[in-house]
């Protein structure tokens, strides 16, 4: 009987784990797709933030769907580090035309 509370215990908990691809901030939780202003609104302002911008190309469709070109496009990137101190693993948010593409555990914080 103890087996079947544990394992319902362990269900339920695993319900309440973020995925991989969200990021806590206090009692809510961002996650890739996000806009980079609701990301501002409930992490506030990151330890470090870059900006460049890249260029990308696209493939062009022609008739029947084959790929006939590339056209270069400029994607907008942004990377934020959010350092929680040394007890927690750093973060690095990276945004792509304002929205959140990827998140990545750093090493811990200072």
């Amino acid at each position: 009987m103890k087996n079947v509370g544990l394992v319902l215990l362990t269900g339920l908990l695993a319900g309440w784990v973020a995925p991989a691809e969200a990021f806590r901030c206090g009692n809510r939780i961002v996650s890739e797709g996000d806009d980079i202003s609701r990301v501002h609104h409930i992490c506030g302002e990151p330890h470090a933030i870059q900006h460049w911008t890249e260029v990308r190309l696209r493939p062009v469709y022609g008739y029947h769907y084959r790929r006939i070109s590339h056209v270069p496009v400029e994607i907008q990137v942004e990377e934020w580090t959010y350092n929680r101190g040394s007890r927690r693993f750093m973060r690095r948010l990276r945004f792509e035309n304002g929205r959140l593409v990827e998140i990545r555990q750093l090493s811990y914080g200072h």
